[in-house]
């Protein structure tokens, strides 16, 4: 039995997260929101370490999403130790969505724990709100690659003034405007959108062009 214990001790210490297991992916619920207050935690210590204008959230605001069903959880597939969250903001007048809140516990970061949780959540998008455009928000040279391969365009500021003034508008807990303008962080914010209308017409100029040939 105490062999045992050092084997796993060495297994999930000397052993890259990424080579050596995945993560447990899946939608949260209420059952989860034991799992609130030290998400909410992990966030608000995030956001004041990166400088950025953002309110803080709270764990209702957390339980509350993970009501919705709008959110998603990593957990350790031998310890049960959630790993990473993830969820979603709706603006249904305007038929947006974008992902927030992404945030990998301390121990867990450099793993690519934020990529499956990313991952999943664009699904979830792609099957509750088929015909919304999907938003993200970034300074992450790395999910800027996510989103590339998930088929995300840069959009300029004068595009952001265009299609989403609202976002500038709004009040909302995430202050928009000031992260567009804010120069003084060591990568500026991209914004960046999926048009599910596009990547369908593309797909179906693909499948003709391939037909003809």
């Amino acid at each position: 039995m105490r062999e045992s214990g050092l084997s796993i001790f060495y297994f999930l210490n000397f052993y890259p997260l990424e080579t050596s297991f995945k993560p447990i992916i899946r939608i949260a619920d209420f059952n989860d929101s034991i799992y609130a207050e030290q998400i909410a935690s992990e966030i608000n210590t995030s956001v004041k370490q990166r400088g950025v204008n953002v309110a803080e959230r709270g764990a209702a605001y957390i339980i509350g999403k993970m009501v919705e069903g709008n959110s998603i959880l990593a957990f350790h597939p031998m310890t049960g130790e959630w790993m990473g969250f993830c969820t979603l903001e709706i603006w249904e007048k305007q038929k947006y969505v974008t992902n927030t809140c992404l945030i990998v516990a301390p121990k867990y970061r450099s793993h690519g724990v934020s990529k499956f949780l990313k991952n999943e959540l664009f699904e979830l998008c792609k099957r509750k709100y088929s015909d919304y455009k999907i938003m993200s928000f970034t300074t992450s040279p790395a999910v800027i690659s996510v989103n590339i391969d998930l088929g995300f365009k840069k959009l300029s500021y004068a595009d952001i003034l265009d299609q989403l003034p609202f976002l500038l508008n709004e009040d909302s807990h995430v202050n928009y405007y000031d992260l567009i303008h804010n120069n003084h962080l060591p990568h500026p914010y991209i914004m960046m959108v999926y048009n599910p209308y596009e990547v369908s017409m593309e797909f179906s100029s693909s499948e003709m062009i391939r037909q003809a040939i």
